[in-house]
């Protein structure tokens, strides 16, 4: 069998086989890249890549993409170490790749684990750092792979019987001989020369230059002035704001890390923002996906199971049917501990505006500083039986509570009047106790109390006055010099058929034997205490 050598083909396909390796490699180390952010984002803070892990999952394309390249190598330094030509760039390559592919094996593996259990800061350091050896090393390849695309130092590749058995003419790869002289003097001379003479230019015709340049500069400064000034708008917390086809303006922030009753919900910090939002045409569901907590180069995305853990902050937006008219929403983005004390803005991309002749593509920031509730502070107030107390300081905002009186007792009779007909009534009475659910044996206390809620609070679960006790309500009392306290935890106890504006509340039953009572609200990182006797 005779074959032809196939080093001919090779050399007339030299630059397009680099061209080919060039495009492929450019690929891999854009991918490449993608990894190290990774590692990068999440040995600062993995929560700022957290919800987004699947988006660095990688799928065939990039490893077939490695075996071509493997491929094609292994092809060109076969032939180069048969016709005894340069051959360290292809062997570097080889090694290069085969990092790659180990690293994109591992990378990939480690990144779908990130998915279900938190990786160990080292080692997500050691893949941080080793995937950015392998991008240096691949920016190198190409490079290389540029060079000889281009055609640079193709004369080293002497190839003249190959291509004269394939009429392709010697003379196109003849050697050539060159002579550089290089005189330092005269370049000298030559260089002081233009110098000189760019001086008589300038100072002969001074003040056009000048005018050119600086008219030049200035539109350069106007140009890059209105431009990031167009795409970027900055909004003060309080204003209003078009983004994306809705309203939205930017209220209350706050720090925590602890639901109600003290149990943590998070290792790091809930950064939680109330917005305001409504809908500038028909009723749609707000795509929340357009806005981020930006700390830094650290970006964050909104977490509504995180939310949903603190209804008294307010009600958690869930993919809720916006309308024409403003509905208050809370957020939440878990954060580290080191990123708090950061500069934070919420980072809206304003994907479109429905103002055609206004249309603008761009982002929104508004700059926030939580209100760190995560320390309950002593007594801020102590109030007496009918004395009103304010929750302005609080996340309940201008929200009150005044209790006129109190009485305790096992059950209360309430009269009403039954009638069956509508001429025909007698008088009723009805009785109201305690149940009997619950760890501790109960008594009623019947409180003729007024509770307030401000209307920029946003909570229904703070929405009367048995659920603002049950989510901030503790009751202290004192029985033989011992004080006792017992969060409050109770039913709604209504009557079926009289009429009252008392209210009603379970209570320890050893409350009534005590010799002092008070309240007390822990209102997130405020607390606050009302005596009743």
């Amino acid at each position: 069998m005779i074959l032809k050598k196939p080093y001919a083909i090779f050399i007339k396909y030299f630059r397009l086989l680099h061209f080919v390796l060039a495009i492929f490699i450019f690929l891999v180390l854009y991918r490449s890249s993608k990894i190290y952010n990774f590692f990068r984002v999440y040995s600062i803070d993995y929560r700022a890549v957290s919800n987004e892990i699947s988006s660095y999952s990688f799928n065939f394309m990039y490893y077939f993409l490695i075996f071509i390249i493997l491929a094609i190598t292994i092809i060109l330094l076969v032939v180069m170490i048969y016709k005894d030509k340069p051959k360290r760039l292809y062997i570097y390559s080889l090694i290069v790749y085969i990092c790659v592919l180990v690293m994109f094996f591992y990378s990939n593996k480690t990144i779908s684990g990130a998915e279900s259990v938190i990786l160990d800061i080292k080692v997500s350091k050691a893949y941080r750092d080793f995937s950015l050896i392998i991008i240096i090393m691949q920016a190198v390849c190409l490079l290389f792979m540029i060079v000889r695309m281009t055609g640079f130092d193709i004369k080293q590749f002497d190839f003249v019987s190959d291509l004269q058995q394939l009429d392709i003419s010697a003379d196109d790869s003849e050697e050539i001989e060159v002579s550089l002289e290089f005189d330092k003097e005269d370049v000298k001379r030559n260089f002081k020369s233009k110098i000189r003479n760019i001086k008589y230019v300038y100072f002969e015709h001074r003040f056009i230059i000048n005018f050119i340049v600086l008219s030049f500069l200035l539109l350069i400064f106007v140009f890059t002035y209105f431009r990031s000034g167009f795409n970027n708008k900055y909004y003060d917390v309080g204003r209003a704001f078009d983004v994306s086809g809705y309203t939205l303006k930017v209220q209350d922030s706050y720090l925590l890390n602890t639901d109600l009753s003290g149990n943590k919900i998070t290792d790091g910090v809930l950064v939680v923002v109330k917005i305001q939002i409504k809908s500038n045409e028909k009723k749609s569901v707000f795509n929340s996906g357009i806005f981020t907590l930006k700390i830094g180069d650290l970006i964050y995305r909104h977490d509504y199971n995180y939310a949903k853990l603190i209804p008294e902050i307010g009600n958690a937006y869930v993919k809720q049917a916006l309308s024409s008219d403003f509905e208050t929403y809370i957020f939440a983005f878990e954060v580290s501990e080191t990123q708090v004390n950061k500069k934070l803005f919420l980072k809206f991309n304003d994907i479109y505006n429905f103002d055609i002749s206004n249309a603008r593509k761009g982002n929104i920031y508004v700059r926030i500083r939580p209100i760190d509730l995560r320390k309950v502070s002593d007594f801020e107030y102590n109030k007496k039986l009918s004395e009103k107390i304010n929750f302005d300081d609080s996340i309940l905002n201008s929200s009150s509570l005044i209790i006129k009186k109190f009485d305790i007792g096992n059950s209360f009779k309430l009269d009403y009047n039954y009638c069956y007909r509508t001429d025909k009534c007698i008088n009723s009475s009805e009785y109201l106790s305690a149940s009997a659910t619950g760890n501790y044996f109960k008594t009623l206390m019947r409180l003729s109390a007024q509770y307030n809620i401000d209307e920029k609070n946003s909570s229904s679960s703070v929405s009367d006055i048995v659920s603002f006790l049950n989510s901030f309500g503790t009751i202290h009392y004192k029985i033989d010099n011992e004080w006792k306290k017992v969060k409050i935890d109770t039913q709604v106890i209504k009557p079926k058929y009289s009429v009252t504006d008392d209210v009603f509340i379970e209570i320890p039953y050893d409350v009534s034997n005590s010799s002092e009572i008070y309240f007390s609200f822990d209102i997130r990182g405020k607390s606050y205490k009302y005596t009743l006797k």
